[in-house]
């Protein structure tokens, strides 16, 4: 039995974009059933995959903090539900923010060099009596991991520019198709991703006087939703 076929269409919510295919899982099941007539059921996987047909999950959060001299989980997804062992294709991050805008090096001022602020992507996953917390920055609980989670893997994300005082939006990209190179490290990280997962943005900075002043962040998780 084709996957598809015991797929509930309310397994992924996607967020909706003007311009974005497709809205939901029922688009995907569609066009599933289009290719069945024209092709054998093996490659419509490959067919999706390539046309990068993907169910776009989006997690996001606007609130100003600041972290000193610690670290503050900033945003978390919702676990994933597939079908799917290993259902995500690629993710975007997107994150505003930046340092304290001064600093005794004025050589790396307007570069990412010794830049002592800056976020890591993680991924987080349930262990039964198992917590991790992570404090810092005058935040309360709900900047925590929730109970029975750990990291399993963690990956840097992003620095922010040195000493720059204005906010810098910074849009990362990660694939899972990349492999080898300086990129496999973050595609290693999509690739490896399974259901009952959370993907989690920290934010951090270490040193008196170095502070991370958090602005906004989104996290778009693309998604194969039929094998």
């Amino acid at each position: 039995m084709d996957s598809v076929d015991r797929l509930p269409a309310h397994l992924y919510h996607s967020n909706p974009t003007k311009g974005y295919y497709p809205h939901n899982v029922r688009d995907v099941v569609h066009v599933y059933f289009l290719l069945r007539q024209l092709t054998i059921p093996d490659l419509i996987s490959l067919i999706l995959d390539f046309a990068q047909y993907w169910i776009r999950l989006r997690t996001s959060r606007a609130r100003c903090i600041e972290v000193t001299q610690g670290e503050v989980q900033y945003l978390s997804t919702p676990p994933l539900i597939s079908p799917l062992r290993h259902p995500v294709r690629r993710i975007i991050f997107t994150v505003q923010s930046h340092d304290q805008g001064w600093s005794s090096y004025p050589q790396y001022r307007g570069t990412y060099e010794h830049s002592w602020t800056w976020f890591e992507a993680r991924a987080l996953g349930a262990e039964d009596g198992a917590r991790t917390e992570v404090g810092g920055g005058g935040v309360g609980q709900e900047e925590r991991e929730g109970e029975g989670e750990v990291m399993r893997i963690s990956r840097m994300l992003v620095t922010n520019v040195h000493a720059k005082r204005e906010m810098t939006e910074h849009v990362v990209v990660w694939k899972a198709g990349v492999r080898g190179g300086a990129e496999d490290s973050e595609g290693e990280f999509v690739r490896s991703l399974t259901g009952g997962e959370r993907v989690a943005v920290v934010a951090k900075a270490v040193f008196p006087g170095w502070v991370n002043h958090v602005e906004s962040l989104n996290i778009d998780l693309f998604c194969a939703a039929v094998r």
